[in-house]
This record gives C-alpha cells, sequence and structure tokens, in this order.
C-alpha cells in the first residue's frame, strides 16, 4: 500500500476528550518507553503491517528478543484504539499483524463528530501524504 492509497482511517486515529477508557490506556502507552517504540516504528511505517516478533528485532536489534514484554505492550496498544490488528497466514501459521495510523488526534466530545467529516479527513489524510 502507498501513500496514494491509504484512506482516512489509516492516517488519523482520533479520540474524543470524554473517552476516558481509550484516553487511560492511550496515557499508559505513551508513558512506558517499550509501547513508544513500538507505536513510533508503526506508526512510522502505515503502509506496512508488522508481526510481533519482527517489531522486537527491530527494535531490539537482536535475532532472539524476549517476547512476553513485547506481548504485554501490544495488547495495552490495541486495547487503546491507537494499534489495529489483522490475522494472516505467515510460515503457514495464523499470525497477527499490527499496524498504527501515523496522525493520533484528540479533539474536545463537541468537535469529535467534525473530525470524520470529509473536508477535514481529507485535509488530515493530505497532511500525511505530503510530510
Amino acid at each position: 500500500m502507498n501513500n496514494q492509497n491509504l484512506k482516512f482511517n489509516d492516517c488519523v486515529k482520533n479520540y474524543s476528550n470524554h473517552d476516558e477508557i481509550h484516553l487511560a490506556a492511550l496515557g499508559s502507552v505513551l508513558h512506558n518507553k517499550k509501547s513508544r517504540e513500538m507505536w513510533i516504528l508503526l506508526s512510522n511505517n502505515p503502509h506496512k503491517e508488522y508481526y510481533l516478533k519482527e517489531m522486537a528485532v527491530i527494535i531490539e536489534n537482536e535475532k532472539n528478543p524476549r517476547l512476553p514484554i513485547y506481548e504485554h505492550h501490544i495488547k495495552s496498544m490495541v486495547k487503546s484504539g491507537i494499534v489495529s490488528t489483522t490475522e494472516k497466514m505467515h510460515n503457514k501459521h495464523k499470525t497477527t499483524f499490527y499496524r498504527a495510523a501515523p496522525i493520533t488526534v484528540i479533539v474536545s466530545a463537541k468537535h469529535y463528530e467534525n473530525t470524520k467529516n470529509i473536508k477535514l479527513g481529507e485535509s488530515l489524510t493530505q497532511l500525511y501524504q505530503v510530510g
């Protein structure tokens, strides 16, 4: 998938400032260095999906990184909504792949629905494609 084919939901993850459950989970994710490293890798490469070990190998720069810590953090990231998942076959096994939008926006509840409007969505999508 190249930048021109990315849709609004691929480019932007938006949160309402009244969504306490997701914002608390998001805060937990951004508070932790390992989670931030994972999120940065994913959000810097929204056209690519990574499986867990692949992310760990890149971040740790080791062939056999310890995966339990990554499993713990990715669960929190998925719960917060900042990371999405897809299931695919990889090496003859069903594998979960992860991706994140390159732009994350927190807006007031009053304006939350407006972030889904076509013009704003196009503007944010174009911002990513230009950057």
